[in-house]
């Protein structure tokens, strides 16, 4: 391959005309906007599959970007899927296995607001469309410092039941709330994941970064994700928020799983 250079790996969250206190919620409009810029700036998006067998690079003038929503949820179907489709874009899934068809509860919910987790049914719909599934854990806990029984129901049992709910093979993990170590990096390799998404991985290929994006960004801000610029204030500040409401959701099932 001539020229190389990484394919970028956009991500979003929830797309909704509800509003929420936090910057994971996208307008609808607002999201097609983005849409819009990417199919502009000539972005042609492709599979997590093809991602893979590219080993995550692309030659200069290709404008291939990989696209995910992290979480699954039901609002994605709605109001993502539709924008997407006109632009002739997939993306990637990362669903929370033990959460499907119910609400966000492990999230630290903000003035109480909930969001609904698409069912199997709506996320047979989008793998049906043409898009690729990942594993974002089962109760989305951060995995730094679990243990190893914890890490087993977190990053094993969760891909095999995920494989076999959905007929899809899972071979990448979007890391809960960008967090990982050495030890949770291990055991997702030697489950078979052959890649991953998360924040400080110094480019590893177990915890590759990502382009989150938020309500801020417009068609500058896509057009330099695309150009593989470095996240903005914004985005790094984000980064520390994450952090913040893995220990806000502190729910049950994070507090029976920790070591």
């Amino acid at each position: 391959m001539e020229n190389p250079r990484p394919i970028p790996v956009l991500a979003w969250h929830k797309i909704t005309p509800r509003w929420e206190p936090g910057i994971t919620a996208l307008h609808p409009q607002r999201f097609r906007r983005q849409v819009e810029a990417l199919r502009q700036q000539g972005a042609r998006a492709i599979t997590m599959e093809n991602w893979l067998q590219r080993g995550g690079m692309q030659e200069a003038g290709e404008g291939l970007v990989l696209l995910c929503f992290d979480d699954a949820y039901a609002c994605v179907v709605q109001h993502a899927l539709p924008a997407l489709e006109t632009a002739g874009f997939v993306a990637t899934l990362f669903p929370v296995l033990d959460f499907l068809g119910k609400n966000n509860t492990w999230d630290g919910g903000l003035l109480g607001r909930r969001f609904a987790h698409l069912g199997a049914a709506g996320i047979a719909e989008l793998l049906d469309a043409g898009w690729s599934l990942g594993l974002h854990g089962r109760t989305h806990i951060h995995l730094a410092g679990r243990s190893l029984d914890v890490l087993e129901r977190e990053l094993v049992t969760a891909r095999s039941e995920l494989e076999l709910l959905f007929g899809r093979n899972v071979h990448v993990v979007a890391w809960p709330f960008g967090r990982w170590d050495r030890r949770a990096l291990l055991v997702a390799q030697a489950a078979g994941l052959r890649a991953g998404f998360g924040r400080g991985g110094g480019g590893h290929v177990m915890c590759m970064p990502r382009h989150m994006l938020y309500p801020h960004h417009g068609e500058a801000a896509v057009a330099a994700m695309l150009d593989g610029r470095d996240e903005d204030v914004v985005q790094r500040l984000a980064g520390l928020g994450a952090a913040l409401s893995s220990w806000l959701g502190g729910s049950a099932a994070a507090s029976s799983s920790k070591s």
